[in-house]
This record gives C-alpha cells, sequence and structure tokens, in this order.
C-alpha cells in the first residue's frame, strides 16, 4: 500500500491601506476660498483633468502647488452659470 502524502500550504497575504490628506494652503491665497484637487474639481465642472490643467496654465484658475508635489485649484473657478464652464 502506497503512503499518504500530506501537503500543507500557508499563504499570508498583507493590506496596507495609505490615507492621503491635504497639506499646505486650504484656502485660496488670491481669494479666499477653499481649494479642491484638479480631479475633484474636473468632475464637478464637468471638464477632463487635462482641461483643468490647461486653465490653470492660461491663468484662468487659481492653484496652489503643495510640498508634495501635488495641485490644488480654487473653487472660485466655478462659473456663476453652467454654460460658462465648457467655453
Amino acid at each position: 500500500m502506497a503512503k499518504e502524502r500530506i501537503v500543507r500550504t500557508i499563504i499570508e497575504t498583507h493590506e496596507e491601506i495609505r490615507i492621503r490628506r491635504m497639506t499646505g494652503p486650504v484656502g485660496c491665497p488670491a481669494c479666499g476660498r477653499m481649494m479642491a484637487s484638479p480631479e475633484a474639481l474636473a468632475q464637478r465642472l464637468g471638464l477632463t483633468v487635462r482641461e483643468v490643467f490647461r486653465r490653470i496654465e492660461r491663468g484662468e484658475f487659481h492653484c496652489v502647488e503643495l510640498p508634495d508635489g501635488g495641485v490644488r485649484v480654487c473653487d472660485g473657478a466655478m462659473p456663476e452659470k453652467p454654460e460658462d464652464v465648457r467655453k
């Protein structure tokens, strides 16, 4: 009779969760309004993130570069009328 062979497999998993907190100014230095990430602003305005950066480069949106390399955009970029966004 053949010997039974028992194989034990151990699987070890690790989970890492990183929470990034906004660093730097919370209010816009130019107008004092709240700041948002370019992604959040793009979603709210119905634009692409690239379009938000184009408008930052043209000087249409106030922005602040953070020490960690991130960018925050002034919430004051929100126009009075939604149809003014996609010009």
